[in-house]
């Protein structure tokens, strides 16, 4: 049995779902909501790029966050990439533990068994249950 490496932020699916079962102490990311809300107060918050955003589309990115299993599951991110850099968008995903290269990667394969080739990866798909449908936008990670 191969154990995956824990890196931060995570830059594969595997990485990912280790992170998810690490000691909150070794690796410092945003995992609920709590997590959250102290990210937006800390004395420095106007370092986190999201405070260049409006109130009402912090409020959006607010309500969007789904948190499961140690982490982030799912969350609307359309409003940070139309206002945020590149550079600042990817600081936001990494404050969830999540590198841009995972964000990007496109995954296929078959969403039902013998059915045809779907992109499953984390990038415009909505967490739903614990499941997820496409929705251009939206993030849902392996934790949905």
């Amino acid at each position: 049995m191969t154990t995956t490496q824990v890196r931060f932020p995570a830059r594969t699916t595997q990485e990912f779902k280790a992170l998810m079962k690490t000691d909150s102490a070794q690796y410092q990311f945003i995992r609920s909501m709590g997590d959250w809300h102290q990210e937006l107060q800390r004395e420095d918050a106007d370092k986190n790029p999201v405070s260049r955003l409006s109130k009402s589309d912090i409020d959006a990115f607010t309500e969007s966050l789904i948190f499961n299993n140690g982490g982030l599951a799912g969350a609307r991110y359309d409003t940070l990439a139309r206002t945020l850099t590149f550079y600042e968008f990817e600081s936001v995903l990494n404050r969830f533990g999540i590198h841009m290269d995972l964000f990007r990667t496109e995954i296929f394969e078959p969403r039902d068994p013998g059915g045809e080739l779907t992109n499953i990866g984390m990038r415009d798909r909505k967490c739903t249950g614990h499941t997820w449908s496409t929705s251009p936008g939206d993030i849902c990670t392996p934790n949905c």
